[in-house]
């Protein structure tokens, strides 16, 4: 076998003369012509063995090799080549005897070198999983924008869809990525409170980091739709322009918001230098930490407060516990099986926590979606009403009727005397209670 060059025109071995040198047949050289030319071709012969070893020694990063092309195999015979001596029977029993015996070693030889051959491969092949395992893993990341801390390997997406472990970074893929857009009445966000009477530029993008089953954006939310590109400085130009039809600012709204963070956090911070309102619509499932970077922008917030923790469990999605740091919620009691630095706590203990610690910041409004046989519960309804009346009692609650949506076709609309009830109810406690989707 001779090394052979990448470029497979030339091979490294080739002798180094032409064919004219090969054949001049002169017979007038000199003894020190003759002898200057031995030691050059010895020079040569050595400067060839000594690139030969060198590339040698580096064949696992060129891979340089060729097979040969002119040789055979050769296998084992039993015939009497012509012109031999003739042989008895028993010589012949005998050699075939032989032969058998040797071609059994033979082939047990190489069944033994084959089953070696596959578990040096299989070997190879484990080492290489567990290299590539390895670096996938050195690659990986978790996201630590909501309580679900997602862990991503390289090229995974978290559960809301918009974000993605590109090459070891964690990217927004969603971000400047729009799905709608709207000029809308502030009543429709809805805020009651907040402004009344005038419209707000809406936008939204795809994903969101619970996957409820009555979702009414669930096309956007759930989905990924066609969107259109619009900077931070396009967009707010886009609401300034409005304020001629009386526009107060951006609402981030119909998908959910705050896993559009990083473009919904440069938007808010160039919108109110420019004396615009910034607000967001969410389903207030975020960590303390984000939130509280984008709240210093932020003028009012509308929060979802779904259900019990049951109910984010069975039609939202979320575990039943989530682990987050003590300081976020301080007075739920740590579970025994959460490290000592973590409590475990439901969905909705986590945004009841988002709606005390945005309410500290802006103006908050609560909606709860009245589902039919899920949480329709007076009982829960004045438990919800009271502990926000203990966050503050100025604290507006939306009542929301329920149509059927999403995977809850088959569900009826939320009875329009059980919604009343429930807002005479929440009235006990809360000082405005409004009626939705009536």
């Amino acid at each position: 076998m001779r090394w052979c060059a990448t470029n497979k025109n030339h091979c490294a071995g080739k002798d180094n003369y032409s064919r004219d040198d090969d054949n001049t047949g002169k017979d007038n050289y000199s003894r020190d012509e003759d002898n200057t030319r031995e030691n050059n071709n010895a020079m040569d012969e050595d400067n060839i063995r000594k690139e030969n070893k060198s590339r040698e020694e580096n064949n696992t990063k060129t891979k340089g090799y060729c097979e040969a092309r002119h040789y055979v195999k050769v296998k084992y015979s039993t015939e009497v080549e012509p012109g031999s001596r003739a042989v008895s029977t028993a010589e012949m029993t005998e050699k075939a005897e032989k032969a058998e015996k040797a071609e059994k070693a033979e082939k047990a030889e190489k069944a033994e070198m084959a089953e070696k051959a596959e578990m040096a491969d299989k070997a190879k092949k484990t080492g290489k999983a567990k290299k590539a395992e390895k670096t996938e893993m050195d690659n990986a990341v978790r996201c630590e924008l909501c309580p679900r801390y997602c862990f991503l390997k390289k090229g995974g997406t978290g559960f809301c869809g918009a974000r993605k472990n590109i090459g070891g970074k964690l990217v927004s893929i969603n971000y400047g990525r729009v799905s709608s857009i709207a000029l809308d009445p502030i009543e429709k966000k809805p805020l009651s409170r907040f402004m009344p009477g005038t419209v707000i530029f809406s936008c939204g993008s795809f994903g969101c980091n619970l996957s409820c089953d009555f979702c009414q954006n669930h096309s956007i939310a759930q989905n990924t739709p066609k969107t259109d590109y619009v900077s931070p400085e396009d967009m707010v130009g886009k609401a300034l322009a409005l304020g001629k039809v009386g526009n107060i600012g951006i609402a981030y709204t119909y998908n959910e918001p705050s896993i559009w963070f990083e473009y919904v956090y440069d938007c808010a911070v160039l919108a109110k230098e420019r004396g615009l309102k910034n607000v967001l619509v969410t389903n207030g499932f975020i960590n303390e930490k984000p939130l509280k970077e984008l709240l210093p922008y932020i003028s009012a917030m509308n929060i979802d407060l779904k259900g019990d923790g049951r109910f984010y469990e069975a039609l939202c999605g979320t575990k039943k516990r989530h682990s987050i740091t003590p300081s976020y919620i301080e007075t739920v009691p740590k579970a025994p099986d959460i490290p000592t630095n973590r409590i475990a706590v439901s969905a909705y203990d986590i945004v009841k926590a988002n709606i005390e610690i945005a309410s500290r910041h802006c103006h908050v409004e609560v909606t709860m979606l009245i589902v039919p046989g899920k949480n329709d519960d007076l009982r829960f309804i004045e438990s919800a009403a009271s502990w926000l009346a203990s966050v503050s009692d100025e604290i507006p609650l939306h009542l929301s009727r329920f149509f059927p949506r999403n995977r809850m076709t088959s569900t009826q609309p939320t009875p329009r005397g059980f919604l009343l009830s429930a807002a005479k109810t929440a009235g006990q406690h809360l000082k405005y209670v409004y009626t939705g989707n009536m």
